[in-house]
């Protein structure tokens, strides 16, 4: 049979139907029911989607693919009615398949008409979009969870509103239907709207140019709402920009809080001598009241050293030294100072110099505050008058210096307190009870273990014992807070210790800085982060395992210069899952969310396991790794991956910066019930001006974008998060002659029965194992698959359902579960494949971290792993039976 074209041309133009409806039985999946919904066949294609044979549907009715309360609605009814007259119907239809699996189909139902003209039958054409319907569902989900946090409004190109949600209208006071279909200049004001930054503003946002800061906008009857925000263009599939959204989070308490502070200082500076000083003593800038006291104009001081204003000989001396080593560290002083104005004369300052810290609590300058007291130091030098009286002049002098020292508190713009032994308010200031919302007496009623949850002790024995033997100057700790009216905030505590001048008695200086918006612009970035690294790393680990596998298993037939590209390709796609992997770390480790899974492991093993792992990088720079065991065995209490991931760290970075032909020495020895690991290069050492930034994220001590060692900056910050989390420290020591160490300490432990399973071998050796895989990424299950080809009977499940039908009805002899697609059904599948194969192995196997049960032997990380080594640990090194 043929069909005629309509109008013009010859024989060629005539299309074969019976070509045709093969062709669409080749791509498609059909089936073909009566005009009462009757199954009368169905093609390879669809059986093989919904699971079944024909015989199993044929003269049922396609009802069994729908859930039963839509199977007697309504409007399945009209469905069925609308066909008989003719009238095709399409969309994406949830169907049921086989052990009522969940299929998603993108579908036509066409009548077909018979002789008479009327609807004979109807034919279903449908593709499988299940794997796209879950991708969308968790693009859903994760969009759902950034809505919950974030104020987020959509526009048209041209700046109209489209929609807004919840977080956006409570912070500006409106109603989505007050704003819709409005320009976004409602919320800027009538000068900003008019002027040409505005009009650029949008027209780089419809160019597709990424827009972010901290914006001022007007809310409903006037109000000042302060956003810190990104506008971000949305590209459709051809690259063109279709709409913007501004993800935002309201700033406007911090903000406020920010003008106060600023009002404050105003404030304190019109009342003392104020000067800013850089954290190596070079001065900023200084008040009126300063260059007053100290005879000077801000010229002749600006840029110089604050040793200027002291005696030449204290300024040489070590304990000078030491004041300006203490405050750059980030330690309060404050006492009577002897000072030398201009011309040499003599003046006499009560002062407290302030480290001022940055949001991540890291002091960048110094302010001091100081009151002029030379006309009462000299009326207490002429006073002759006994013992008795320098007695007197030295109490009253203490107790002075502790009043300007509660006065310069009380004039802070930060929070700050006064704590005794037991960490009870005995001083607050101002900026303290704004900050939590109590009032100064009830702040004096409490601890501040009442306001930090859970409520114990904020600073802990250990800290005590290091401040009271000086080993910690400074303690910083941040600590949720919760304010008096049960708000969340965040609050970096910098923490020192010393003896009241009147009782002797221990007390605390505690300086509360708010990081509530920092803490909030982290999490934003850690859902963003998430995100991005979960849409990478899912098509990175696709890559990497095919390209392994292609150049592993099936190199033999690759021309050379084929398999160099290739090579080139995975050494790259290496590099970029490094990165990814890097930068998903050190999001979730600092923000707590990464799982540790410690146990007693023999640190000759690790080292071992360490040098094996990393001896190709070694040979790639040239470099040979030499390992010195302990005379004794010895057991640390770690996260064997985690472990071997600091390893790799050091020792990549130790093979990166050694010359070629140069060995590195990994040496481990014990001491004091300790473990230290040493990994010693041959390298140039560490540069002085690097030392205080080399564990910080993204240091690199040359950071051009031209310089010789490649890297991200921030292997070592993760190294240091890791080692601390598993109860260790780390460092470094530059080596007289040449080269650095870096040096790893951990507890040294008892060992125990438990330690971490290894990768058991599966099958009898009589026929191929049979593998069930869940996993719902389609490539990766491809890719799984041909690394077990010949090998191993591998059945891929996407979904808990499909999962649980394959484990009712087959025997398997390995379960493998990526967890990132069933998230929130892992325990159920857990509970069904133990009751349906009690004693089949499981294992993980996803791109992130995933979820601690006894039922899984051990789980396993998609980009550090290579498909074709998981398949020999299972199989074993010969390739099976064919």
């Amino acid at each position: 049979m043929y069909i005629e074209p309509v109008a013009g041309g010859g024989r060629d133009d005539v299309v074969d139907l019976g070509q045709l409806m093969a062709a669409i039985d080749r791509a498609q999946s059909v089936i073909w029911f009566d005009l009462d919904g009757t199954i009368v066949t169905a093609n390879e294609n669809f059986l093989r989607v919904t699971g079944y044979e024909l015989p199993e549907i044929r003269g049922r009715h396609h009802r069994m693919f729908v859930e039963e309360a839509h199977g007697r609605s309504a409007a399945y009814r009209a469905f069925w009615e609308a066909l008989g007259r003719g009238e095709a119907q399409k969309g994406a239809f949830m169907r049921l398949g086989k052990g009522g699996r969940p299929v998603w189909l993108e579908a036509s139902y066409i009548p077909i008409p018979g002789a008479d003209g009327r609807p004979e039958r109807v034919a279903k054409f449908a593709f499988d979009v299940t794997a796209q319907h879950l991708a969308a569902a968790d693009h859903a989900g994760q969009l759902a969870a950034i809505s919950q946090s974030h104020a987020i409004i959509e526009f048209d190109l041209q700046g109209h509103i489209l929609a807004a949600n919840d977080n956006f209208l409570r912070a500006t006071g409106y109603g989505l239907e007050e704003i819709r279909g409005r320009h976004h200049r409602m919320f800027v004001d009538e000068a900003e709207a008019a002027s040409a930054v505005y009009a650029n503003f949008w027209q780089n946002l419809r160019d597709g140019r990424f827009d972010s800061g901290e914006f001022n906008r007007q809310g409903k009857d006037g109000r000042r709402v302060w956003f810190q925000a990104s506008y971000s263009p949305v590209f459709d599939s051809r690259g063109n920009v279709v709409k913007i959204v501004k993800y935002a989070t309201d700033v406007t308490e911090a903000k406020l809080r920010s003008v106060d502070y600023k009002s404050q200082l105003s404030a304190l500076s019109k009342a003392q001598a104020v000067i800013e000083f850089a954290l190596d003593g070079t001065v900023l800038t200084a008040n009126d009241n300063f260059l007053a006291t100290f005879g000077y104009q801000l010229a002749e001081i600006q840029g110089q050293h604050h040793r200027m204003f002291v005696a030449p000989g204290e300024a040489g001396t070590a304990e000078y030294a030491e004041f300006w080593r203490t405050l750059s560290a980030g330690e309060f002083q404050a006492a009577e100072y002897r000072r030398i104005g201009k011309g040499g004369r003599e003046v006499w300052i009560q002062a407290s110099y302030n480290p001022i810290f940055d949001p991540y609590g890291k002091p960048f300058k110094v302010v001091k505050f100081a009151t002029d007291i030379t006309d009462r130091m000299r009326e207490r030098g002429e006073d002759t008058d006994g013992a008795q009286t320098v007695y007197r002049s030295a109490q009253e002098a203490l107790e002075a210096n502790e009043e300007q020292f509660r006065t310069t508190i009380d004039l802070a713009p930060m929070g700050m307190a006064l704590l005794d032994e037991d960490c009870r308010l005995l001083h607050v200031n101002g900026a303290l009870c704004r900050f939590t919302g109590y009032g100064a007496e009830e702040l004096l009623s409490m601890r501040l273990s009442q306001m930090i949850p859970p409520n114990r002790r904020v600073i802990s024995e250990r800290d005590r014992a290091a401040m009271r033997s000086g080993d910690i100057k400074l303690l910083q700790l941040e600590r949720r807070v919760i304010r008096k009216d049960g708000t969340e905030a965040w609050a970096l505590l910098h923490i020192s210790q010393q003896r009241s001048a009147r009782t002797e008695a221990v007390e605390f200086i505690v300086q509360v800085q708010d990081i509530t918006e920092r803490r909030q612009m982290e999490q934003m970035k850690s859902n963003f982060v998430a995100t991005v690294s979960h849409e990478l790393r899912t098509p990175l680990t696709s890559i990497k395992g095919a390209l392994s596998l292609v150049l592993g298993t099936m190199a033999s037939g690759l021309e050379q210069r084929a398999e160099r590209l290739l090579g080139i390709a995975l050494k790259n796609c290496d590099r970029l899952t490094m990165l990814v992997n890097d930068i998903l770390d050190m999001e979730k480790i600092s923000s707590g969310q990464a799982r540790f899974r410690p146990v007693e492991t023999q640190i000759s093993t690790l080292l071992e396991q360490a040098v094996a792992i990393n001896q190709p990088y070694g040979q790639e720079h040239g470099v040979t790794f030499e390992l010195s065991l302990p005379s004794r065995e010895a057991w640390i209490r770690v996260d064997t991956d985690r472990f071997q991931q600091v390893m790799s760290n050091l020792m990549s970075n130790a093979a990166k910066f050694s010359p070629n032909g140069s060995t590195v020495r990994i040496a481990a020895a014990m001491r004091d019930g300790r473990v230290r690991l040493g990994v010693i290069d041959a390298g140039p050492g560490v540069p002085d001006e690097f030392r205080e930034r080399i564990f910080t994220p993204f240091s690199q001590a040359d950071s051009s974008a031209t310089r010789e060692k490649g890297g991200t900056g921030l292997g070592l910050n993760i190294s240091r998060q890791i080692v601390e989390r598993m109860g260790g420290e780390i460092g470094f020591d530059n080596l007289v002659g040449g080269g650095c160490e870096f040096w790893v300490i951990l507890p040294e432990v008892a060992p125990s029965a438990v330690s971490e399973p290894e990768i058991e071998r599966i099958g009898d050796g009589k026929r191929r194992p049979a593998i069930l895989h869940v996993e719902y990424d389609r490539d990766f299950a491809e890719v799984f698959r041909s690394a077990f080809a010949g090998r191993a009977v591998t059945t891929q499940a996407v979904t808990l359902a499909e999962a649980a039908w394959y484990a009712r009805q087959s025997h398997f002899d390995l379960v493998i579960i990526d967890w990132d697609g069933i998230r929130s059904g892992a325990g159920e599948l857990l509970d069904a494949i133990e009751r349906l194969q009690p004693n089949v192995p499981i294992y993980g196997l996803s791109a992130s971290e995933a979820p601690t049960d006894r039922r899984v032997r051990r789980n396993l990380i998609k980009s550090r792993v290579r498909l074709d080594e998981v398949a020999t640990a299972f199989l074993g090194p010969v390739a099976g039976l064919a």
